[in-house]
């Protein structure tokens, strides 16, 4: 590595030790017992004085700054700079803070030998990866992250402070969650939404969202009655799934186990509705309606306000390919580190909820945490589905294993949770799941093999609760 190169990388350290009043002897001594590289004090002092020059004729970087030996992307915090993200010729990332932010440092800065898991996560899975790398025109991380203009949080590669628009729709009980296609204005181009509902159902289009996550989506707008694609100059206020054939109906199922947590345990979820179409042109799948997801966004609050939220994979600096790597135990030991006893207990609940429901998808990429001042309190609970019904998943009742096992009892895991939440809240968490399904399934337009396997699951997961004395 060249000296220059190693001074960059270790800008932020010299910064600090030269404000502690250390002499760049010491400075030359540190550098050499961390690397093992002598950089003498006099090549030290010109660094300094080269860079002061450097900011001073730079006071704002630009979004990705090219140096002869390194890129930098600058990353922003509602507009303003927040940190950067350095990556050597070599292959070496430097992550640091801009030197005016005054914030909370949650993590931490110094070197890496890959680009840190809280900016990774930023990045689109699946599908909307795929499309990110098509458009974009490489698979590498750290090019593709200079192009999230509207990321999860409050963390973009932006500086510009976009509008939020308001969202106005707010479903008073799940029978409003229900909108055809002739009651708003869909001003979204057919192809992108009606491409054969493949898994891949965007043809080549490059609209799909760069928010994070697998499942393939739109960054969309809703105002009023109408839906649109989310413009240049705005954030969007909502995330549109569209349907697909590789999980038939998973749309309806999300809004109904949502619509359940909401209206009849008091969870505070994020706002769904489903759009139906009929679908009755000719064409494949001709008559088969069609069900489009929309969610609103919880960090995006109008008409400029910008919630810090992070999914809980960044805080535990996990990557998106280790979401599934977490176990129970883990992911509670650390959020004791984080968040109140009532927040416990809503993230307790959101797990009870889960395993009675059938969602074994709850990992550290679907379980989120806001921030504000020095406190992380949770976000709505979003992504709850039933992977019990998909052949593909229905093995495993956990995403996050508990005792080393994904397939678990009753007994297990509320014994587990027992701990958070007292066996008369489980008792009726469960109660009231078993009095309601049968509402929630019939007022839901399934296909009919859906809603079999529904009411097959939820019959045999009622029976093994009583049977474990759950209620």
């Amino acid at each position: 590595m060249k000296k220059s190169e190693l001074l960059d990388i270790y800008a932020d350290t010299i910064d600090q030790m030269v404000r502690q009043k250390h002499t760049y002897a010491e400075i030359s001594d540190v550098l050499y017992s961390e690397t093992g590289i002598r950089v003498g004090p006099t090549q030290i002092s010109k660094f300094l004085t080269s860079r002061k020059k450097r900011q001073k004729y730079s006071a704002h970087p630009a979004v990705s700054q090219k140096t002869e030996n390194a890129d930098t992307i600058t990353f922003y915090k509602n507009g303003t700079a927040f940190c950067y993200l350095t990556r050597t010729e070599s292959g070496i990332y430097h992550f640091s803070y801009d030197e005016k932010y005054r914030g909370e440092k949650e993590f931490a800065g110094g070197i890496y030998d890959k680009i840190p898991p809280f900016l990774e996560n930023l990045l689109p899975e699946g599908a909307n990866l795929r499309q990110l790398e098509r458009s974009v025109g490489t698979k590498e991380k750290f090019i593709l992250l200079q192009h999230l203009e509207d990321s999860f949080g409050a963390i973009t590669t932006t500086p510009v402070t976009k509008q939020v628009p308001d969202f106005s729709y707010n479903p008073g009980c799940y029978k409003e969650t229900f909108l055809s296609v002739e009651e708003i204005r869909l001003d979204i181009p057919k192809k992108i939404i009606d491409a054969k509902r493949l898994d891949s159902p965007f043809s080549g289009e490059t609209k799909l969202s760069k928010l994070s996550g697998a499942q393939p989506k739109l960054s969309v707008v809703f105002t009023g009655s109408e839906l649109r694609l989310q413009e240049k100059f705005e954030y969007s206020n909502a995330i549109m799934k569209v349907d697909n054939l590789k999980f038939r109906d998973l749309n309806l199922v999300e809004n109904m186990l949502l619509s359940m947590a909401r209206f009849e345990l008091g969870f505070e979820v994020a706002e769904t509705f489903i759009i139906v179409d009929p679908q009755k042109e000719k064409g494949f799948l001709a008559g088969d309606p069609l069900s489009h997801l929309v969610t609103r966004r919880f960090d995006r609050s109008p008409p400029n306000r910008v919630y810090e939220a992070y999914e809980l994979a960044s805080l535990m600096e996990l990557e998106s390919e280790q979401k599934y790597s977490a176990s129970m135990e883990e992911i509670f030991d650390f959020l004791e580190t984080k968040l109140r006893p009532k927040d416990m207990r809503n993230i307790a609940r959101q797990f009870a909820f889960s395993y009675l429901v059938g969602n074994g998808d709850l990992h550290v990429k679907n379980i989120a945490l806001f921030k504000e001042a020095k406190r992380f309190s949770p976000t709505p609970v979003y992504d709850v589905v039933n992977t019990k019904i998909y052949p593909s998943l229905e093995k495993e009742d956990l995403a996050a294993s508990l005792k080393n096992k994904t397939s678990i009892s009753p007994e297990e895991i509320f014994g587990f949770l027992g701990g958070y939440l007292s066996r008369g809240e489980i008792h009726e968490m469960a109660k009231t799941v078993n009095g309601n399904y049968e509402k929630y399934l019939n007022a839901t337009p399934f296909d009919t093999q859906t809603a079999k396997r529904l009411e097959a699951f939820f019959a045999n997961r009622m029976s093994t609760l009583q049977k474990a004395s759950i209620f």
